[in-house]
C-alpha cells in the first residue's frame, strides 16, 4: 500500500534591493500541493504590511501617502529592480505605468504594475488610458519572459484595490504572476473549460 506523500517545490527569486544599495537579493518561496485534495497553496517566509477597516478617509489617505513605495519619487528608491540578465532596464515603463518584482513574492515570476503616478484614485476616478497601460505593460512583461523561459505556461494579472479588496498598500497596482504550474483557481477554471467546450 502506498503511503501519503506530500508534494512540495521550492523556487529562488533574485532581484536589486533598494534596502541593499541595489545589491542582489535572493528570496525563497515554496509551493506545497495537497495529495488529497489537490490544492495549491503558498508559503511566504516573510509578511506584509495591511491597512486596516473599511472605509477610506482623507486621513487615511494622507497617512498611507507618507510612506508609499509606489509614489513617483518613492519608486526609484524603494522599488526593486530585475536583474539584468531578465531586465537590462531594471524596471519597465508604459504611460504612467511601472512595472518591477515584487518584494514579497509568491510565485516564481511575479511583479507589481503601478498604475498611477497619483497616489489615490476614485473608484469612479480611473480612465480607461490608465487600466489599458497597465494591462498592456503587464502582458508585455508575460510576453516577454515566457519567450526567455520555456517553462512559463500560466499567468494572471489580479487587481484587488483598497483595503475592503485585501489591498494592502492604497496606491493604485495590479499583481502578476507568470509561473510553471497553475494555480489551485486557474487549474479548476482551465478544467472547467474543457467539460464546457
Amino acid at each position: 500500500m502506498k503511503g501519503i506523500e506530500f508534494e512540495n517545490r521550492k523556487f529562488k527569486i533574485e532581484f536589486l534591493d533598494p534596502s541593499l544599495g541595489f545589491e542582489r537579493k535572493e528570496l525563497f518561496i515554496e509551493i506545497r500541493r495537497d495529495c488529497l485534495t489537490g490544492h495549491i497553496s503558498r508559503v511566504l517566509p516573510f509578511r506584509r504590511r495591511r491597512i486596516s477597516g473599511h472605509t477610506i478617509s482623507q486621513e487615511v489617505i494622507e497617512e498611507s501617502r507618507k510612506n508609499c513605495p509606489f509614489c513617483p519619487t518613492s519608486i526609484p528608491r524603494l522599488t526593486l529592480k530585475f536583474t539584468p540578465e531578465t531586465h537590462p532596464e531594471g524596471r519597465l515603463k508604459r504611460g504612467s505605468c511601472t512595472l518591477f518584482p515584487n518584494q514579497f513574492p509568491y510565485a516564481s515570476q511575479n511583479w507589481v504594475t503601478v498604475l498611477s503616478e497619483e497616489h489615490f484614485i476614485p473608484i469612479e476616478g480611473f480612465i480607461a488610458d490608465i487600466i489599458r497601460d497597465g494591462f498592456i505593460l503587464s502582458q508585455e512583461a508575460i510576453l516577454r519572459v515566457e519567450g526567455k523561459k520555456g517553462n512559463v505556461h500560466y499567468s494572471s494579472i489580479n487587481w484587488n484595490y483598497l483595503p475592503a479588496a485585501g489591498g494592502g498598500i492604497i496606491h493604485p497596482h495590479l499583481q502578476v504572476v507568470a509561473e510553471e504550474f497553475p494555480t489551485f483557481f486557474h487549474r479548476a477554471v482551465l478544467e472547467g473549460l474543457k467539460r464546457y467546450g
